[in-house]
Parts: structure tokens; C-alpha cells; sequence
């Protein structure tokens, strides 16, 4: 019976880190239009490493893309290379929630690897409930992306990007990413 409990009480946990993350959504698209008015959002991020222990996003626009891409054609598609966000004070309540549900004692790895798993696909529909909401169009990239990503974490990274973006947007993602890892 305790069991039965300990799961509600964990689904609920991951529910209100979603609604966490997508309240700051907004409120970071909301203060993002307020700081770049006249610029079209080309990309948009959230951020975390590879414990999905924290969060914070980054953001890219038409304007930053052409300014940056001679160095680097990609560079629309490669987040960790974007330098526009908002305060990232934004999420802290939401960094907070992450934080506490990583911090759990866990009774094997296994246990943990879900916790994890949980905690990356929050990001994901907190990201998801966002584009179906109105707040990105259907040409802004969004991605749920860890710093320096593990082959596990890059997997994850790639089944978010076709969770939460259109095909064409997902195929010239993938063709990218095929031409980042034949470098």
C-alpha cells in the first residue's frame, strides 16, 4: 500500500516540476520579447547536464544566427554555442524542485536512472505544453539539451528534438547532427 502512495506522491513531484518549468517558460518568453523586440526567435533551449540536476536556457535569434553563422554554419542548431537568455533566475524555483528530487536516496542505480529519465522528460512536455500553447512558432527550434551530454544524454537529447519540433526542422536537425559527428 505504502507503495502505491510513494508512486502518486512521485508522479505528482514530476508534474510540478513540468508546471514549474512551464511557468518559467512563459515568463522567459515573455521577458525575451521584452529585451530583443523586433528580433524573430530562432531557437530555444533548455538547458541541464547529465544528472538532470539543474536547468537553465538559452535562446537564439534570426539576427544573432547571421551574425555568428561565418564562424560556424550550424551554429542555429548547436545550443550550447547560443549566447542569448533571460535571467536565469527565472527557473530557480524549478532548480530547486530538480534539485530536491536528484537529492533523493535512491535504493539502486536503476532507481536513479528513472528518477533521472522522469526529471529530463518534464523538461521535455513542460516544452512541449509551451509550442502547443502558442508561445514558440512552428519555425523556432526548441530543444532539451545536457552541457557536455553523454551517448545516453545525446539520445535523449535526439528523441526530445523529435518530440517537440515539426519534420523539417527535425530533418535539417538530424542532418546536422550527422555532419557534427562525421567531423
Amino acid at each position: 500500500m505504502f507503495e502505491h502512495f510513494k508512486k502518486i506522491f512521485m508522479n505528482n513531484d514530476f508534474d510540478r516540476i513540468e508546471h514549474c518549468v512551464y511557468k518559467s517558460i512563459e515568463k522567459s518568453k515573455r521577458r525575451f520579447d521584452e529585451e530583443f523586440p523586433n528580433e524573430k526567435l530562432r531557437g530555444f533551449a533548455l538547458c541541464t547536464d547529465d544528472d538532470v540536476s539543474s536547468l537553465f536556457n538559452v535562446a537564439c535569434t534570426e539576427s544573432w544566427i547571421l551574425k555568428n553563422s561565418k564562424e560556424c554554419a550550424n551554429i542555429g542548431y548547436i545550443c550550447t554555442e547560443w549566447e542569448q537568455s533571460v535571467e536565469s533566475e527565472l527557473f530557480d524555483n524549478c532548480n530547486e524542485m530538480i534539485s530536491n528530487n536528484y537529492n533523493l536516496v535512491h535504493t539502486s542505480n536503476e532507481a536513479w536512472s528513472i528518477e533521472r529519465d522522469k526529471r529530463f522528460d518534464a523538461l521535455v512536455r513542460a516544452l512541449k505544453k509551451a509550442r502547443k500553447d502558442g508561445l514558440f512558432d512552428n519555425e523556432t527550434l526548441l530543444l532539451v539539451s545536457s552541457n557536455d551530454a553523454s551517448d545516453y544524454m545525446e539520445e535523449l537529447n535526439l528523441k526530445a528534438v523529435k518530440i517537440l519540433n515539426g519534420k523539417d526542422i527535425v530533418s535539417k536537425y538530424l542532418e546536422m547532427d550527422r555532419s557534427q559527428n562525421d567531423d
